[in-house]
């Protein structure tokens, strides 16, 4: 189990995220491993999921994001930004 908290915190520390939500979560978990010796159930889900979000194809999809843009979804991307405009969230997005 600390093996694979050290992997995902290695990707993350690769990618220069060590200020984000997984990383934190990663580091709670690798100190409850070593204090209490396991993981409740729901940790270990979440830590399922956070994997998933750093594995090999979710960094290939991250990396490509950019060349896969184009005018279809810059056209999305420009009403989600019109709608949330007046919402309010999403601020650092929207402006």
């Amino acid at each position: 189990m600390l093996e694979r908290i050290n992997n995902v915190m290695g990707r993350i520390s690769i990618a220069g995220d060590e200020s984000s939500w997984d990383f934190g979560f990663m580091q709670s978990l690798e100190e409850q491993l070593k204090t209490r010796g396991s993981l409740s159930p729901r940790q270990e889900e979440v830590l399922q999921q956070v994997e998933g979000r750093w594995s090999d194809e979710a960094l290939k999809s991250r990396a490509s994001w950019a060349d896969d843009w184009d005018d279809e979804k810059e056209n999305k991307f420009w009403i989600a930004l019109q709608y949330y405009r007046k919402t309010g969230y999403y601020g650092n997005i929207v402006y």
